[in-house]
């Protein structure tokens, strides 16, 4: 069995006029909240292999105070098709994985992250900011998968 942790990036700031979507950077609450995602996925003793990362700002952000958390050194590719995608990019993403690795985080955005994790296992999640959802997939590129772990940050404190 494969592990898919599927990540919405952690609360980004929407106060500085002018700056586009794709730049803007994480609020006060979302620096708090990915580090706390950090440290849940840390205390689940998932060992990820491999990250790919959305290219926006906020993602990026979100990775970077997640990762230092994390029990094990983890690869990482951005993915600049992941920002503004549609589900089944996601899933064409995912299906690239190499066969080799046993578990892949994936941090996006919604609403393709909440779609495709309702393709994978016919559930509607939330997907709030910074939220994370845990599937089990039979490969990499399986169509659907079981839902194993749900969490949110507001769920931790």
């Amino acid at each position: 069995m494969k592990r898919l942790i599927l990540m919405r990036h952690a609360k980004s700031d929407w106060s500085a006029p002018g700056r586009s979507d794709h730049d803007r950077p994480l609020n006060q609450r979302g620096r708090l909240a990915a580090p706390l995602m950090g440290a849940w996925l840390a205390e689940q003793e998932w060992l990820i292999d491999h990250a790919l990362i959305s290219s926006a700002l906020r993602t990026q952000q979100t990775w970077a105070r997640l990762c230092p958390l994390l029990p094990n050194a983890v690869s990482t590719k951005t993915r600049p098709d992941l920002y503004e995608c549609r589900p089944q990019d996601i899933a064409a993403a995912v299906a690239q994985t190499d066969a080799q690795l046993n578990t892949l985080l994936v941090v996006g955005h919604n609403p393709s992250t909440q779609a495709y994790a309702h393709m994978l296992c016919g559930r509607q999640l939330r997907f709030a900011t910074a939220a994370i959802g845990v599937f089990e997939l039979a490969d990499w590129s399986a169509a659907r998968g079981d839902l194993v772990a749900y969490e949110e940050p507001k769920m931790l404190v």
